[in-house]
């Protein structure tokens, strides 16, 4: 009887009375948005984040109990990969959808950003580091808009790119501090041999290497610069 209950709770890796509270809870917020004026909308909300915060913290025990450590930085591109898909096809929807006030019918995202949804769609499962590509080249896109139309006294549509970079900036892995690179480059340092800035060029190899996608190039080559006599 046992075995037949835990062949039940789990398909594929999954347990099934888990997948089952989440489909439930996904039913009752369709259902209150649905008009039928049916209750349990937030209630739905609170059982599918609870829910998702066990299916992670199981993930992440499972991971430490199998290989003693936690490798975040795989993990959260694991999210990355897993979410970005839907993300495109909830601003393509809400693209096609919205229409400023003068019915031009411009998309939500501005400029750039109906071309930014085709290329998440286009590599959402592709590699992890395109991924992040195309997501850091809408935020410095954005970066150059808020401080464009800030020279240019438009401060409601400086805040307007502020607001979007901030949502795509929650899609990237957490930055790295400075104190994290000095230290990883301090290493790389250290494993080269390097003696002064005439080895620069081997050093800044590995930490390019290293913090590929995570750090951009004129941030280690300061640090390397610094370091380096």
């Amino acid at each position: 009887m046992r075995d037949a209950v835990a062949v039940l709770r789990r398909t594929n890796g999954r347990r099934a009375d888990i997948q089952g509270l989440r489909g439930l809870a996904v039913i009752l917020v369709v259902l209150f948005h649905s008009g039928l004026s049916t209750p349990g909308g937030f209630v739905g909300v609170d059982v599918f984040f609870v829910i998702s915060g066990f299916v992670i913290t199981r993930l992440l025990w499972g991971e430490l109990r199998s290989t003693g450590r936690l490798d975040l930085p795989a993990f959260y591109a694991r999210r990355v990969r897993r979410l970005l898909p839907a993300l495109a096809v909830l601003l393509t929807t809400v693209a096609a959808g919205t229409h400023n006030r003068d019915g031009q019918g411009s998309v939500t995202l501005g400029n750039g950003g109906t071309l930014l949804v085709k290329e998440i769609a286009h590599v959402g499962r592709g590699p992890q580091r395109r991924l992040l590509r195309v997501i850091r080249k809408g935020i410095k896109q954005r970066l150059d808009s808020v401080e464009q139309f800030t020279k240019g006294n438009r401060p409601e549509l400086a805040a307007k790119e502020q607001v979007e970079m901030e949502i795509l900036k929650a899609y990237m892995p957490p930055e790295l501090t400075d104190e994290e690179i000095e230290s990883g480059v301090r290493e790389i340092v250290a494993s080269t041999g390097a003696q002064s800035k005439k080895d620069m060029g081997k050093v800044m190899k590995e930490a390019t290497t290293r913090y590929k996608g995570r750090v951009e190039g004129k941030k280690i080559q300061e640090i390397v610069s610094r370091l380096l006599p």
